[in-house]
């Protein structure tokens, strides 16, 4: 027996699969859309994290949160004809990932995106982004490992110690509102977002759009 649901009152992720789990479909589902699916189990969700979640459960973890899955070929991934890049200080790449996730997801648990070195080995690292994709917060988050993170860009005199609290506070008034992906990174390093054509020209090992 498949399902039907007809324009839900808020958007949701769905995941739709067979009993074996042999084909998994993902999708979104906005207020004025309807989804018919043959699938005998349909699952709906109100935030993308869960969605991840399930999909995840079948499939494995994705390198990153801000990857997709591929249902034809059954892998994540993130459309490099997409994708931008952020520098940041090498020493924080990770910590700074993994704080973005916790606004996502007050539990943490993931990077929320990729996070690229140069293969020099000093030089700041790049973190694999879409500026303009939706940043879904959640009804809960901790800032705790983004204000690490800056307080060691801080000391690096790569951050202004006065600008963490601002960023936090805009943080925090954001809870369970979706915004564009630039509108969770501080604002004086939204500057710092770059193509692909830069990240090649400075030496990163970067895939080309498609």
């Amino acid at each position: 027996m498949g399902h039907k649901v007809t324009k839900p009152s808020q958007r949701k992720y769905w995941v739709a699969r067979t009993p074996s789990d042999d084909i998994i479909h993902v999708g979104l589902l906005e207020p004025n859309q309807e989804l018919v699916t043959p699938q005998p189990t349909l699952n709906l969700h109100n935030f993308r994290v869960d969605q991840v979640d399930e999909v995840a459960a079948f499939t494995g973890e994705p390198p990153a949160y801000n990857y997709r899955y591929n249902e034809i070929d059954r892998v994540w991934e993130f459309a490099n004809d997409e994708a931008q890049y952020l520098l940041i200080p090498k020493s924080i790449g990770p910590e700074f990932s993994s704080g973005l996730y916790f606004c996502n997801r007050h539990t943490g648990g993931r990077l929320f995106a990729e996070v690229i070195e140069h293969p020099d080995g000093t030089s700041k690292s790049l973190l694999k982004i879409n500026a303009s994709e939706d940043f879904h917060f959640g009804t809960q988050i901790d800032t705790n490992t983004l204000v690490s993170a800056l307080n060691t860009a801080v000391a690096e005199g790569e951050f202004e110690q006065g600008q963490i609290g601002p960023f936090i506070a805009e943080l925090n008034a954001n809870v369970s509102n979706i915004v564009p992906t630039s509108g969770a990174l501080p604002e004086a390093w939204r500057d710092n977002i770059i193509n692909y054509s830069d990240a090649q020209r400075l030496g990163y090992f970067v895939e080309e759009g498609v």
